[in-house]
């Protein structure tokens, strides 16, 4: 049994050993630079909430200071029947950029279908309620297509 355990922290040892090996010459990059397009293309992203009145508003903060040019970004949120202040926070962040619309319940399905009826852009995203976009984010996604 002692055998079986020694042989065990061996091999856990040296897995570890060849990630830190591989990680060391790698010089810590995993991924190469991202090269951004010239041209970006019209984005909507929609936000469906159900009594999500503790984090709409942190997640509609990060999507609208998520770095994308200006005029190309749509942020739609969708309450979906919330018995809370979801609707009531949500339409303190309305402006020209962030549209937002009240349905009875209909379930996630139905509040990304509402949200895909009103996007404007040329691509269409969902961010859940409870989610926080990094700064870079959008750009990122674009740059992979």
């Amino acid at each position: 049994m002692l055998e079986i355990a020694v042989w065990g922290m061996y091999l856990i040892i040296l897995y570890i050993s060849f990630f830190l090996i591989l990680t060391f010459f790698d010089e810590g990059v995993l991924r190469e630079p991202v090269e951004y397009p010239d041209e970006f293309p019209s984005i909507s992203l929609v936000i469906p909430a159900y009594n999500e009145e503790e984090t709409i508003g942190m997640t509609i903060e990060s999507a609208m200071s998520a770095d994308y040019p200006e005029g190309k970004k749509q942020i739609i949120v969708v309450n979906d029947g919330s018995q809370d202040d979801t609707l009531e926070i949500a339409k303190g962040y309305e402006c020209e950029e962030v549209k937002v619309i009240d349905q009875e319940n209909q379930g996630k399905g139905g509040a990304l279908n509402t949200g895909l009826k009103h996007a404007e852009g040329t691509l269409f995203g969902v961010v859940d309620a409870d989610s926080r976009l990094k700064d870079d984010s959008l750009k990122n996604i674009v740059s992979e297509m």
